[in-house]
């Protein structure tokens, strides 16, 4: 009998709520043959996480959701909501916004999961969507002085 001794682990999950995650690879091993891709995503503390598309269902039949998924990811992270051919050899080094959900497993374990994605992004920095009109203050107009006052501060000076 072998026995060693249990130590925790470093592992740390992608923090819940909206992240700007970067595309950091694409596992393709399992494409060919299973029309399987892995996306792999790190966020700004270098936490990873993995989101599966498996294009085609158990009975051969094309998966839709899948499908539908990898072109919205596709057009956030190349940046074009007009693309009709996504190619995934592109998606590393790009980045997006999304909120990420905790999950328990069906064998215990917390998986940090994609709920939804909301937007492009450019770098670890969010960026402003267009969907959402963010309030700026205005800056303060500098206060206009009487010809009195004006005079005044010239002589000053």
């Amino acid at each position: 009998m072998a026995i060693r001794k249990a130590v925790e682990g470093k592992f740390t999950l992608v923090p819940a709520g909206e992240q700007v995650l970067r595309i950091k690879e694409v596992d393709d091993s399992n494409y060919e043959e299973f029309d399987k891709l892995v996306v792999i995503y790190e966020d700004v503390d270098g936490n990873t996480l993995k989101e599966n598309f498996m294009f085609t269902n158990n009975d051969d039949e094309p998966n839709e959701t899948a499908d539908w998924i990898y072109t919205k990811l596709g057009r956030l992270a190349l940046q074009d909501q007009t693309l009709d051919e996504i190619d995934y050899e592109d998606f590393p080094d790009c980045y997006i916004l999304a909120e990420i959900e905790h999950r328990e497993g069906s064998k215990g374990g917390t998986f940090a999961n994609i709920k939804k994605y909301i937007d492009s992004a450019d770098g670890f920095e969010k960026k402003k969507s267009s969907k959402k009109e963010t309030k700026k203050e205005a800056p303060e107009e500098p206060k206009k002085m009487s010809f009195k006052d004006r005079l005044a501060a010239k002589k000053k000076a």
